[in-house]
């Protein structure tokens, strides 16, 4: 089973890189962290679809179904976030783009997902968090992008903006910490991903003070 799934991370991983290559193949004018991006967004979109199938027409609904034996859509899912944040985190290292938090941000998101792999339950929980994450992700993309091109001070990109922090407050704090305190309080779900959830939340409210900050800033 192990060596099974170390296989199938690593290609779900060279998936993501070649998928990267390809961007840069044919947008060679712009630079790696723009193409890059790209596939962040590209990520985030397939991973919230993928899991907004699995929630509401596959099942089952991730919060009330926790430290269940996982499914074959969710080991899907798992796989395909799993091998884009070994190839992101690497890409991150190599290039330097990124601070201590971010990288610790994608630590616990890959290390969660691997350890739900191999713990073979529990992707309900992991999954949720996931999706909770990458769904403000493609309006954070979008807001680097209309930086780089001069057009952040356009009314799409306020509305971007307020986009972006109204479903960051209202998905990863409010109900992001509905679920943190569940599944803490849940006698099934094992201990590490009680902790990485704890964790990854904190990051989260830390994100939220910062964002309050150039929400301020914006306003003026």
């Amino acid at each position: 089973m192990l060596s099974s799934i170390s296989w199938l991370l690593l290609l779900s991983s060279l998936l993501w890189l070649a998928f990267y290559v390809f961007i840069v193949s044919i947008n060679y004018k712009r630079s790696q962290e723009w193409n890059c991006r790209i596939v962040a967004t590209c990520h985030a979109l397939l991973l919230t679809t993928w899991v907004d199938l699995i929630c509401f027409v596959i099942g089952p609904w991730p919060f009330s179904h926790f430290a269940e034996p996982n499914t074959m859509p969710q080991n899907v899912a798992l796989f395909i976030s799993a091998g884009y944040f070994i190839f992101d985190t690497i890409w991150c290292l190599i290039m330097q783009t990124e601070g201590v938090l971010m990288i610790l941000h994608h630590l616990i998101s890959m290390l969660s997902l691997v350890g739900g792999l191999l713990h073979g339950r529990s992707a309900s929980e992991i999954t949720a968090v996931i999706w909770g994450s990458e769904l403000t992700n493609p309006f954070l993309q979008i807001r680097w992008f209309l930086k780089q091109t001069d057009q952040y001070d356009t009314t799409f990109a306020k509305v971007n903006d307020l986009v972006f922090l109204s479903l960051f407050m209202l998905v990863r704090i409010g109900i992001g910490t509905y679920m943190c305190v569940v599944v803490v309080s849940s006698q099934h779900t094992i201990w590490w991903i009680k902790i990485g959830g704890v964790i990854f939340h904190c990051i989260s409210f830390f994100w939220m003070w910062k964002m309050m900050k150039f929400a301020a800033k914006r306003l003026k």
